[in-house]
């Protein structure tokens, strides 16, 4: 009888310790920043590529988070995804269906399996189902003395396209990025692994031992082909764009809502933007060339 109250005592004990180990992150705060490598199709040339989480949104009534990628590269995702967390289910929108996929399950424990979606790398206006199943956990360690839950994960199919992985972290994602790129004819980058992670919650940390303020930096300064140039900043009564690119191009100001409060079409060299009438705070602005997002931008209003 003793041996069965120590067995309740410390199933009771544990339950809550180990429930609070998965579930304890949260999914894109704000400030969330994934760098990933990036190489050239043709020269190999390594480069990088972040996502970052800037804002919130409702899409189809369902309010989210917009996740910002800093080019475009061949895994064929757009510039601003949005994604949302429902306990340890995360979803990521798509408009191939109008509606948020499934992305990861973190709850999901060994000899388990769930069901994400990604883009079809034949038929790429179409979603395919993958079976996700979750072989092992362990725990990855981070400098704060917090941890990580991990899944170690196999599929039918390489998640990759041709780079194969087999790491989901929690509240992180795979260990080649958000959203693994899908390798077939194209004549930009390729995303790569996971070089660094940070968000307000956990800090920054890298998941293969390279200093990540370098990285960042050097991302932003060499790899990012600036299109507009702002000034001036933080700006007041009115803000002057100056168009980096010999075409005309469709500029649109947004704040973290992604609410659209400015529009302007056709803007060629230079154009000078009205914003008094907004709140003082933090502003977006997004070039569109040719209806394509290609570059978006923070500001200040004063």
């Amino acid at each position: 009888m003793n041996n069965l109250y120590k067995v309740l005592f410390l199933s009771i004990t544990l339950f809550p310790i180990c429930n609070s180990i998965l579930g304890q992150h949260e999914w894109a705060p704000i400030g969330a920043k994934w760098t990933m490598e990036t190489r050239s199709a043709f020269s190999g040339n390594l480069g990088f590529s972040e996502i970052e989480v800037i804002g919130d949104t409702m899409i189809n009534g369902q309010s989210a988070k917009i996740l910002r990628r800093s080019a475009q590269t061949c895994n064929l995702r757009p510039t601003l995804e949005f994604t949302y967390q429902d306990q340890h289910m995360v979803y990521l929108y798509d408009t191939r269906n109008d509606a948020f996929n499934l992305k990861f399950d973190f709850g999901v424990g060994v000899d388990s399996s769930y069901v994400m979606y990604r883009m079809n790398p034949i038929d790429t206006g179409a979603l395919e189902a993958v079976n996700v199943i979750v072989d092992s956990i362990s725990f990855y360690p981070l400098a704060n003395g917090d941890s990580l839950r991990v899944q170690h994960v196999s599929s039918a199919m390489d998640f990759a396209g041709g780079v194969p992985t087999n790491v989901v972290l929690e509240n992180v994602g795979f260990d080649t990025g958000l959203t693994p790129a899908l390798y077939g004819l194209c004549d930009g980058s390729f995303e790569g692994r996971l070089r660094c992670y940070e968000d307000p919650n956990l800090g920054q940390f890298s998941l293969v031992n390279i200093d990540c303020q370098f990285t960042n930096t050097q991302e932003r300064n060499a790899q990012v082909e600036k299109l507009i140039k702002l000034s001036p900043i933080p700006a007041t009564s009115t803000l002057n764009v100056t168009i980096l690119k010999d075409h005309p191009v469709n500029l649109e100001i947004f704040d973290s809502r992604g609410r659209v409060l400015l529009s302007r079409k056709n803007v060629f060299a230079r154009a000078t933007l009205p914003i008094a009438g907004l709140s003082a705070g933090l502003y977006f602005i997004r070039v569109l060339d040719q209806d394509r997002i290609e570059q978006v931008e923070k500001w200040v209003k004063w």
